[in-house]
Parts: structure tokens; sequence; C-alpha cells
């Protein structure tokens, strides 16, 4: 006769989650600190987020009135990509101060969350081992490493367009109007971004 063969149980996902988060929280903390976030565009979308919590919609207002004729503000990204800017500002706002250092924390943690949704979408479509190895190229990427730890919406952007895929993913599966609704925010998030 022959004995059964003992596996282990597979990890949840939840499980499997966690451990990525920990993992890429263990990669990419560490890079940042010591980093000086003099760029042009960092510094600009610190004032845009001071401005918007100064001056509400009306210093954004004036702000578009003086971009065509300001050598300085025409050098910078629109001033009209709230979605970015509004999390800077309350970023900004949590942190006590409105700079590149503070408003840095805000795309961190946007990369973590690209690294577990990514990580979690390339599971749906073709299964652990490859989002496993999907998560590791995401979490390692020297690239990525450098966009988490920059004042700059690269990352939100690209957490909310893997969403929107994501989002589109689950309406081609099933459609819901959760899932409906989800993709229609996300493409309007990344509208008001980029």
């Amino acid at each position: 006769q022959i004995s059964p063969v003992r596996i282990a149980p597979a990890m949840s996902s939840r499980t499997w989650l966690l451990l990525l988060l920990f993992v890429t929280l263990a990669v990419r903390l560490p890079t940042m600190y010591g980093v000086k976030r003099t760029g042009w565009d960092e510094h600009a979308y610190a004032y845009f987020a001071q401005t918007l919590n100064d001056r509400g919609v009306t210093g954004i207002r004036q702000l578009l009135q003086d971009y065509p004729t300001n050598e300085n503000l025409k050098k910078s990204p629109l001033p009209l990509r709230l979605g970015f800017i509004v999390p800077a500002m309350l970023t900004g706002k949590l942190l006590g101060g409105f700079n590149g250092d503070n408003i840095a924390w805000f795309p961190f943690a946007c990369g973590i969350a690209l690294v577990l949704l990514g990580a979690r979408f390339a599971e749906r479509l073709s299964g652990r081992r490859t989002a496993t190895i999907c998560a590791a190229l995401l979490i390692t990427s020297p690239l990525a490493i450098a966009l988490s730890r920059r004042a700059m919406s690269d990352n939100f952007v690209a957490l909310f367009l893997i969403g929107a895929l994501f989002f589109f993913y689950r309406c081609w599966r099933r459609r819901s109007v959760f899932d409906l609704v989800g993709l229609g925010l996300l493409i309007c998030f990344v509208m008001l971004t980029k």
C-alpha cells in the first residue's frame, strides 16, 4: 500500500500579499533617505500643493493665468494635474510641510501599492509562479525604485493605469457595476494627473 504524500497547503493570497508587502518595504524603505529631491518638477509639485493648501482653487486658477507668461511656470508641469496635486497637498499637510522630502512619501506609498496590485493582477492572469516573478521584477527594478523615492507623479499614474487595466480585465471576465464604476473612476484620475 502506498502511503499518502503530505503536501504543504498553498499560501493564501492574503498571506502572499503580506509577504510581498514586507519584502517590498525591506527593499525600498532604505532608499528613501539621503536623496536630494531638488528636481524642477519636485519643486513645482511642492509649490502647487502649498498654493492649493493656502489659497485653494483660486490659487490654482491664478497659476493657470500666469502660466503662459511666467518663465518658471512654463518649465514646470501644468498646475491642472490635480489628481496628483490634491494628494500631494494632503501628504504635505499630514507630514507638516510642503517640500519634496515630505511629498515623496506619497509616490513611495504608490510604488508599494503598484507592486502589490501588479502582482495580484499577474496572479489573476497566469498564476502564482508568474506573479511572484513579476513581483520580484517590480520590487527590484532600478527605475521603479528611483521613481518611488522622488516627489513626482509617475508612480501615482502607473498605479492608476495598472488599476484601470485590472478593472478592465475584471469587466471582460464578468461584468459588474462595481468594476465598471472602478474602471471609469481610475481612467478619470489618470486623465486628471497626466
